[in-house]
């Protein structure tokens, strides 16, 4: 199914997964003329045309959107939206502090030099914090529907989930990916905490998993990536003791650690791999 340029995936009669191009899927849940939505996307102009589609289609109002984190392919088409923004608390504290680094004015203009299609996408671009916050678990009653908020990190430490308790549902944002590469920035988590909040959801009485890129999927990949940031985290330990470079140690890590009927992406793999090295080194200090 497509909607506008996204890809749809139904998962019942209330309950979407939107995958835009370029971008972290978009969840919708819909409640007779009341819907919510999870992630906002990368570009206001697109997130306007969605909310527009949507409303339309369905003959509704948007009443709140959620923020799984805080990475500006879920939250830069936040200001597109004329309702309540919820996120953890430390995900609003991440977007206020990176306005003044990451997400200065001139870093955006840099990115727009650097992908022209941000030209547009990124036209009178205003850096839209939640309004609405909670630290660690926060239950919603949307129109008779009971929502649980997570707050598990692992991706980024403000990392959230949103689960559909009744549905067996679960909005994972960046958390899980499907048929492709996790990624991780050494700033925002570490590999031990990426497992603990997989291990985490793994847990939970879940059947539907709803990743930040990819299609719906189940249990299945989530043990997967579990296996492989366990393989990562074992393999670099033990080629770290041995005294190799970490040239080498890529070398290594590759041969050993990989993702089963899953296209080998070395860039995010070697992030990942120094991801890795960093935590390992900044434990022995």
């Amino acid at each position: 199914m497509k909607w506008l340029d996204c890809e749809v995936d139904k998962i019942d009669d209330n309950l979407y997964s939107i995958q835009p191009p370029k971008s972290g899927n978009i969840g919708l849940y819909l409640s007779g003329n009341a819907a919510m939505l999870i992630d906002s996307g990368y570009s206001p102009r697109r997130s306007t045309s969605l909310i527009e589609y949507i409303e339309n289609r369905f003959e509704c109002r948007i009443e709140l959107l959620f923020n799984t984190h805080y990475h500006s392919d879920h939250t830069f088409g936040n200001q597109s939206f004329n309702c309540p923004i919820m996120a953890s608390q430390a995900c609003r504290d991440t977007m206020l502090e990176i306005v003044a680094s990451h997400w200065a004015p001139h870093e955006i203009e840099k990115a727009k030099q650097e992908d022209p299609d941000l030209v547009d996408d990124w036209a009178d671009l205003k850096l839209t914090p939640p309004d609405v916050t909670f630290d660690d678990v926060k239950e919603i009653d949307f129109h008779g529907q009971l929502i649980k908020c997570m707050l598990v990190g692992g991706h980024t430490r403000d990392s959230a989930i949103v689960l559909f308790p009744d549905k067996k549902t679960a909005f994972c944002g960046d958390l899980v990916f499907e048929g492709t590469y996790p990624t991780l920035l050494m700033h925002d988590e570490t590999p031990q905490a990426f497992i603990e909040a997989l291990s985490h959801l793994i847990a939970l009485d879940v059947e539907t998993i709803i990743p930040g890129h990819g299609a719906v999927c189940t249990k299945t990949m989530v043990n997967k990536m579990i296996a492989y940031w366990q393989c990562l985290q074992i393999a670099c330990r033990d080629l770290v003791g041995h005294g190799l470079a970490d040239d080498e140690i890529v070398d290594e890590v590759t041969r050993l650690c990989h993702l089963d009927e899953i296209d080998f992406n070395s860039v995010k793999h070697n992030r990942n791999i120094n991801a890795v090295l960093h935590a390992l080194r900044h434990d022995d200090e």
